[in-house]
């Protein structure tokens, strides 16, 4: 028969590990954030360095959500000259024309 104190321990061990483990990596976590700046808020990336930025949008008889769609898009804060937005339309409804009021509101 085994010893109660074996049980009991084996227990213990059982619980033990995984809080063990968990403690550690909390500690790692910790450890290494104060490796990084804290406020990152000033840190502002410049207009020269951001990339050309293509956007697809598939629709199809989209014509009550497409305009709602470019209007958020064009509400991006990124350089206008670096976005590229591309819509490939074959719909059966009005959504060309809703695309292209759009197009003639923002000249």
């Amino acid at each position: 028969m085994v010893e109660p104190w074996v049980v009991i321990a084996a227990i213990s061990l059982a619980f033990s590990i995984p809080v063990l483990l968990s403690s550690y990596y909390t500690m790692i976590l910790f450890v290494s954030s104060l490796r990084y700046p804290r406020f990152l808020g000033n840190l502002i990336p410049s207009t020269d360095s951001s990339p050309l930025v293509s956007v697809l949008i598939a629709s199809y008889n989209e014509r009550f959500v497409i305009g709602r769609t470019l209007d958020v898009i064009r509400s991006l804060d990124y350089p206008e000259e670096k976005l590229q937005v591309v819509v490939s339309d074959d719909s059966t409804d009005y959504t060309r024309g809703v695309i292209d009021k759009k197009v003639e509101e923002r000249q």
